[in-house]
């Protein structure tokens, strides 16, 4: 989640800010203003149209997987295994927020200019 690294005043008239984005990079801007955390978070620039895509790729990826594992739970406690209820509700909250990412990250890349 971007955050809010720090802001300061230069001298009288003058900040400076620093927001880190969710890959860790950080970004400083200076302001002839007290700037708000809404100012300073817009120092992160938006990804790219290709970065969001790869994004929803990678996210569809371990949806699937957590899908798969969930599907081969089911086969199992189908074919008699025991013990396994509280795995199979975990996986599939697993994948059920594997999927709203998903989703989540799709809307993003359709919506990018």
């Amino acid at each position: 989640m971007p955050q809010v690294i720090g802001k300061g005043m230069h001298r009288p008239g003058l900040w400076w800010a620093e927001a880190q984005a969710d890959n860790g990079i950080n970004y400083t801007g200076e302001f002839d203003h007290d700037p708000t955390n809404a100012e300073i978070l817009g120092l992160i620039p938006a990804p790219s149209k290709l970065a969001l895509r790869k994004r929803a790729e990678r996210l569809g990826d371990d949806w699937y997987r957590w899908k798969v594992t969930r599907v081969d739970l089911q086969e199992r406690i189908a074919a008699g295994a025991s013990g396994l209820g509280a795995a199979l509700t975990a996986v599939t909250n697993q994948e059920n927020a594997a999927h709203t990412d998903y989703l989540q990250a799709l809307n993003a890349w359709r919506q990018a200019p």
